[in-house]
């Protein structure tokens, strides 16, 4: 064998052309597609292939990011909800300082607030709520839960206080973050019997007046008099 046998070269690698990544804006308007469509047709109805299409997305790029429809269901809920769990670790801290009614007042305003920037969120709520799947327990435990509590929590010492009648939570809280749950999540039957438009800013800012006002004057007792004031 001759010591000028030329030795055979390995091809030249091909360098691999990985997925395209999301990036950031991108990922958030498909999460914010998602939710449209997870709202509209609960978790079974929804398509994937209409959620990437809406998004401008390839659905096997869809599939290479979440893996699956609940992983992509559950990123959609976490971004949807992460401004609610935001506000409620914020207002956890700042009622300490406030009389428990008033702390009540500022939790109830500012939740009526939240869901009327965010309306489909009451509708994935019901529509999860009529499958009784373990994603609606885990949407309950984990981003519901924690409203009621905080609520609770404040009814409890505003009855200590003597300042509203000892009414159990489960009614108070109920009504409250029912109220506004269908106020906002029924917007399509609240327009249509009405005629209102619940996307305009005045519109959306009366009800926490109307509620407050209502809901409050329903339940506050009369405070009792100043020593020296019937002197």
């Amino acid at each position: 064998m001759s010591d000028k046998t030329p030795v055979r070269q390995r091809p030249a690698a091909v360098p691999r052309v990985g997925r395209p990544s999301l990036g950031a804006d991108q990922h958030g308007a498909l999460l914010d597609i998602a939710l449209q469509i997870f709202a509209r047709d609960g978790f079974d109805g929804a398509v994937v292939s209409d959620i990437a299409k809406q998004a401008g997305i390839g659905q096997p790029l869809v599939h290479y990011h979440f893996g699956s429809k609940e992983n992509l269901w559950r990123a959609t809920i976490a971004h949807a909800f992460g401004g609610l769990e935001r506000i409620l670790e914020t207002m956890s801290f700042a009622v300490e300082d406030l009389e428990p009614t008033p702390a009540l007042k500022l939790l109830t305003r500012t939740f009526i607030h939240f869901a009327s920037q965010h309306p489909n969120h009451a509708a994935i709520i019901m529509a999860e709520s009529r499958s009784q799947e373990p994603r609606f327990t885990w949407l309950v435990n984990t981003y519901l839960a924690p409203l009621h509590r905080l609520a609770d929590e404040l009814i409890a010492r505003a009855v200590a206080a003597g300042e509203i009648r000892p009414i159990p939570a489960v009614h108070l809280t109920t009504i409250l973050v029912g109220a506004t749950v269908l106020y906002f999540g029924g917007r399509p039957i609240i327009e249509r019997l009405y005629g209102v438009d619940l996307a305009d800013a005045a519109t959306a800012e009366s009800f926490p007046d109307a509620m407050i006002d209502v809901f409050f004057k329903g339940i506050e007792l009369p405070k009792p008099p100043v020593r020296g004031d019937d002197a």
